[in-house]
């Protein structure tokens, strides 16, 4: 995997890992600057509940809100919600990784695309396991407020990325 992806996943690999998982203390100690506000990390509950632990400060301007503390599925179309819920699901309890794209299009047509990567990590301190993702627009502008569409309309998976535990 080349470019900034390639390299949140290479630094995901190169943590101390239990069993197949690195834990969240150790990712956030050493995460390279470059990568943290493309970052974000979603606690798994089960297998229809989540919770946005993290939003990086570029996601954060892209979505021009911040979702922190809500549900992944609020920030999905509806007829997405069981998929997304189910992909967070299968990574955290696998663990497997996955790459992704996510299309949102504004309310001027602006159409903003977001290729990411998700890998599992352990938060031995919660009892819960998360979802690290990582995601760069391929668009360079932001969307404003006025225009920004709340929900994901698409969302593809593209491939899982066995860490060890075999793939789905």
């Amino acid at each position: 995997m080349p470019g900034p992806i390639g390299a949140f996943v290479a630094y995901w690999n190169s943590l101390p890992k239990t069993g197949h998982l690195p834990q969240l203390s150790d990712f956030f100690d050493s995460m390279p600057p470059d990568l943290a506000p493309y970052m974000a990390v979603c606690d798994i509950y089960g297998p229809d509940k989540t919770k946005i632990r993290f939003f990086g400060t570029q996601l954060v301007e892209s979505a021009a809100f911040d979702p922190t503390g809500m549900s992944v599925a609020d920030l999905y179309d509806e007829t997405l919600r069981p998929q997304v819920h189910g992909m967070l699901w299968a990574c955290s309890q696998r663990p497997v990784g996955y790459l992704s794209r996510r299309k949102i299009i504004g309310r001027s047509g602006f159409v903003n695309v977001h290729p990411s990567v998700g890998l599992p990590i352990e938060i031995p301190t919660s009892g819960v396991r998360a979802v690290v993702n990582f995601s760069r627009a391929s668009g360079g502008r932001s969307h404003v407020a006025e225009d920004r569409a709340y929900l994901v309309q698409e969302m593809k998976l593209e491939r899982w990325i066995d860490l060890g535990a075999g793939a789905p």
